[in-house]
């Protein structure tokens, strides 16, 4: 009966010390930070600044950010002449902030025509795995290229 006693209190104190401690560490990242390091230019693509915040293009909704409970989201458009293309940046430290791009552009009205994995060379980080897609809605045909990097790296 003691051991048992012993064993117990010993699990008691186990159990309320691991329901004291933080769940996830605390980040440095914010969206103000993401804002900061964000390129200005990417190879003469400059982004278009918004009237409301110029650090971005534009802001993501309200339900988006409920949705994910993100660090930050950075939404640039780089234009150079009549090119352009778009990168959202999200940060968190939690799955529930990512999703499969599949289901969110399919949502907005996006049929996928052909995705693959493709390798993107990088100065400093070797190649990246990425899904490239090409995608179309209402006769509009559009490429995305989307990759994540966590804790095991891309």
């Amino acid at each position: 009966m003691k051991r048992l006693v012993i064993l117990a209190s010993i699990f008691v104190v186990a159990g309320a010390t691991f329901l004291a401690l933080p769940t996830k560490p605390a980040s440095i990242v914010t969206e103000r930070w993401m804002e900061d390091h964000a390129p200005a230019t990417i190879d003469g693509f400059e982004f278009a600044k918004s009237a409301d915040n110029p650090r971005v293009s534009y802001r993501s909704d309200k339900s988006t950010y409920e949705m994910l409970n993100p660090f930050g989201i950075v939404a640039r458009k780089y234009r150079k002449g009549e090119r352009q293309f778009d990168v959202v940046l999200i940060a968190g430290n939690d799955k529930e902030n990512f999703h499969d791009p599949h289901v969110c552009f399919s949502a907005q009205g996006w049929t996928f025509d052909s995705d693959s994995i493709v390798n993107i060379p990088t100065k400093t980080r070797g190649n990246i795995p990425a899904t490239l897609a090409v995608l179309s809605s209402q006769g509009k045909r559009s490429i995305a290229v989307f990759f994540y990097r966590g804790p095991k790296g891309f």
